[in-house]
């Protein structure tokens, strides 16, 4: 049941059981699939991402942590990642605001992520956690009625 909070180690080999519980979870509460292979593809991405970038910034092994919740109709994951670095925080929140609803160039090695984060809620931000850190904030509109 809704709400769900996970919290987990920075370790790739966590994203498939996170994945998987949250499928079950989000499956249990009568979560159209459409909506539920939006929500586990970009959590895969956001995981991934903090994963495999974090390597450069986390110290000693921080923790993930994901929620997600219903508000009135509207499905929303909240992502936090204490250990990214304010500066890094405010660059990530402005590419996403430059790139909002358009794809990345073909061309590019990088960039798709946050496309793919952006495509994927109806509304999407990120700030500076309370605490430090990162906070993004997906919110899918109207999936139960």
């Amino acid at each position: 049941m809704l709400p769900l909070d996970y919290r987990f180690p920075a370790d790739i080999a966590q994203l498939r059981l996170i994945r998987g519980q949250v499928r079950e979870s989000l499956e249990g509460n009568g979560l159209a699939s459409e909506a539920l292979n939006r929500i586990l593809l970009v959590l895969d991405e956001i995981v991934s991402n903090a994963i495999e970038h974090g390597q450069h910034y986390r110290i000693g092994g921080g923790e993930l942590h994901v929620q997600l919740s219903m508000q009135e109709r509207d499905l929303v994951l909240d992502f936090f990642d204490l250990d990214v670095p304010e500066e890094l925080v405010k660059q990530l929140a402005e590419l996403l605001t430059a790139s909002a609803g358009r794809p990345p160039d073909l061309l590019a090695e990088r960039g798709r992520g946050l496309f793919l984060i952006d495509d994927a809620f109806d509304e999407v931000r990120i700030d500076v956690a309370p605490r430090g850190g990162m906070h993004l904030q997906g919110r899918v509109l109207r999936v139960f009625d």
